[in-house]
């Protein structure tokens, strides 16, 4: 789809001039005028300007004269132009808004001149881009009131997530002997830690002896019992006062963080003390283990006996000895308040605007927005961390955080993931008064919208047209995906969401294409600060708090919303962790043109191979998408 410049020598042209909706006479330097045309990169759309000084007499002119002599510089008066093309039965309309700049009034004779300043909702609208719109608000930035705008509630599903913590011997305590032969702990220090506050530190007597533990005290709503796999060894010299009958043991043993009484644990090894001698213990575990809510967990080095005051001299090896705890953890599912895309962008521009009911896009539209179809895009929803996690403001009582956002940041956002085009349009309306008017809108479509095979513009009696190749367009290097996701934990990779790069190995020519959103699409990033909210003392500032996140969604059975999981035109995922809790499996990234869902490569690997005719109209085949429209490297 390209767009259409059409040269003719013999046409049809009306030009309708109006100030304050009267009409007047054209300007005398309407002949001199030079019109430019001009398509916005970054929107895809073609904007028409010109000379902006006229001359007015007439009608025109008496009525500025009128108001400058009333009101002086201040006075406001709008001015409207209209142009009518016709050729080969086919009609283009421009119209064109502007207010009357009277800095540079002048009087000559009979004739007025003035300077022309484009507005209306076209220029309000590309002013206000970029200002941050407060959803909670009922008021237009200019005053003017909104109806109310309901949030839409959508029901979070819990993305299973594989935590892992792990520990080896502190170097310098790895000597040293005790007489409390019941309770001892080998001295473990903290190597990564991932598990989240449900597992959180508890003192056992003796504390000085700093057991290594398992806290489950603080578990999220719903969740009794957590299974954590225990895995290890440890390698250690001991040397005792005491043989024969008395055993040495590695045990497991689970406390009751209330009563601290045993409720439970395991045996990994127990053997006889042979002799007084240094004897070398190798002890390896992998045990799952339920861990009871109100629990700790403990690994422990002792005897069969706990009251024989014998000494135990300790060495472990702290280059053989580690200890890991790890979980395939999953939360309760959780509410949080948003937006479907639609409202929120029509929401936006009617707030920036002051203009009801100024949105189109059949791309991201609905049944229920008037549409005759769901579009491709119509099932997104937009919310901000602290909804997502539910945080509530210091008042009394409590309220939710506002979502806050401008139209361009959403724009962009949304762009870097589907390639969209945006460009004003306009409608006759009719008033309640019945009187016909022209209204303006703002459409957002794919960008094939914004290049059909259609006429664009009509230029005649050309002399000299030129052709040249547009460099800054041509690209060696292109990166897509997302800004933000999660790394810090061990899941970061596994996580498809995130930013992927392609380069080609030229020498004369380099340029990259960045379509990198900033949005947050990520599973784990959602996760994360979706379980929030479950902690005992929730974070008052966490790291996603203000970022925007996109999810996909469905209507559920009770006509509500929920986040979608596998999409049911996906065939099974090989080698992903989970892939049936996962978010948003249709926003990832491509890695090749076409790509089987059953053969879709991941950061931690799988199979791929590039759709062929037969494996169309075999199965059912999704592009996992960035990118809308052809690339071609140069």
């Amino acid at each position: 789809m390209v767009s259409r410049f059409i040269l003719l020598t013999t046409y049809c042209m009306n030009y309708l001039f109006f100030l304050n909706n009267h009409p007047v006479e054209p300007p005398l330097n309407w002949p001199e005028v030079e019109f430019f045309l001009r398509r916005s990169q970054a929107l895809h759309s073609m904007a028409l300007t010109f000379t902006d000084e006229m001359v007015f007499t007439g009608q025109g002119a008496a009525i500025l004269d009128r108001a400058y002599l009333q009101d002086g510089i201040d006075a406001e008066v709008t001015f409207r132009l209209l142009v009518q093309e016709c050729a080969a039965d086919e009609e283009i309309t421009f119209e064109y808004t502007a207010i009357v700049n009277f800095n540079i009034f002048k009087r000559s004779g009979s004739a007025i001149s003035v300077g022309i300043m484009q507005s209306g909702f076209s220029e309000t609208f590309k002013n206000r881009m970029d200002l941050p719109v407060n959803l909670s608000q009922t008021k237009t930035l200019d005053g003017a009131t909104l109806q109310d705008f309901p949030a839409a509630r959508v029901r979070l599903h819990s993305k299973e997530i594989f935590f892992l913590s792990r520990w080896k011997i502190n170097s310098a305590l790895k000597d040293f002997s005790t007489t409390r032969q019941a309770a001892i702990v080998p001295p473990l220090e903290l190597q990564a830690e991932e598990l989240e506050e449900s597992l959180q530190p508890a003192y056992y007597y003796p504390a000085s002896e700093n057991p290594v533990f398992y806290s489950g005290f603080s578990y999220p709503p719903g969740i009794a019992s957590r299974s954590i796999q225990v895995k290890g060894r440890l390698v250690f010299d001991l040397k005792s006062t005491i043989s024969g009958a008395i055993k040495i043991q590695v045990r497991l043993v689970l406390i009751k963080a209330t009563t601290k009484q045993a409720v439970g644990g395991t045996m990994f090894f127990e053997k006889n003390i042979p002799n007084h001698e240094l004897n070398t213990y190798d002890v390896e575990f992998n045990e799952l283990v339920a861990v009871p809510a109100d629990t700790n967990l403990f690994i422990q080095v002792g005897t069969d006996f706990p009251f024989t005051m014998a000494t135990f001299f300790f060495k472990f090896n702290a280059d053989r000895t580690f200890l890991e705890l790890s979980e395939h953890s999953t939360y309760p599912p959780s509410q949080a308040d948003g937006y479907l895309v639609y409202e929120l962008l029509s929401r936006i521009t009617e707030s920036i605007t002051g203009v009801s009911d100024s949105f189109r896009s059949d791309f991201f539209g609905r049944q229920s927005n008037g549409y005759s179809s769901d579009g491709e895009a119509a099932s997104l929803w937009i919310s901000n961390g602290l909804k997502l996690r539910n945080m509530l403001t210091s008042e009394k009582p409590g309220k939710p955080f506002p979502l806050v956002c401008s139209f361009n940041k959403l724009f962009e956002g949304l762009d870097s993931i589907y390639n969209l085009g945006l460009r004003i349009e306009s409608e006759n309306v009719t008033t309640p008064y019945g009187a016909l008017v022209r209204k303006e809108y703002v459409r957002v479509e794919p960008i094939a919208f914004c290049y059909q095979n259609q006429p664009t513009a009509r230029f005649s009696f050309v002399s000299d047209f030129q052709r040249a190749i547009a460099l800054d367009l041509m690209y060696n290097e292109a990166e897509f995906g997302y800004q933000k996701w999660e790394t810090e934990q061990v899941n970061g990779i596994d996580e498809f969401n995130s930013k992927r790069s392609y380069s080609l190995p030229l020498e004369n020519h380099k340029k990259k294409l960045s379509k990198i959103s900033n949005l947050i699409t990520g599973g784990y990033a959602i996760e994360l600060t979706r379980r929030e909210q479950f902690k005992s003392k929730p974070s008052t500032d966490f790291r996603h708090d203000q970022d925007l996140f996109l999810i996909a969604v469905v209507k559920n059975e009770s006509n509500g919303y929920e986040a979608e999981r596998l999409p049911s035109d996906f065939l099974p995922i090989e080698g992903l962790y989970r892939p049936y809790t996962a978010y948003n499996l249709r926003l990832s990234q491509p890695v090749m043109p076409c790509v089987m869902p059953a053969f879709w490569r991941h950061p931690l690997g799988g199979k791929i191979k590039p759709c062929s005719s037969a494996q169309e109209s075999a199965t059912t085949t999704y592009s996992l998408r960035a990118l809308k429209k052809t690339v071609t490297f140069y």
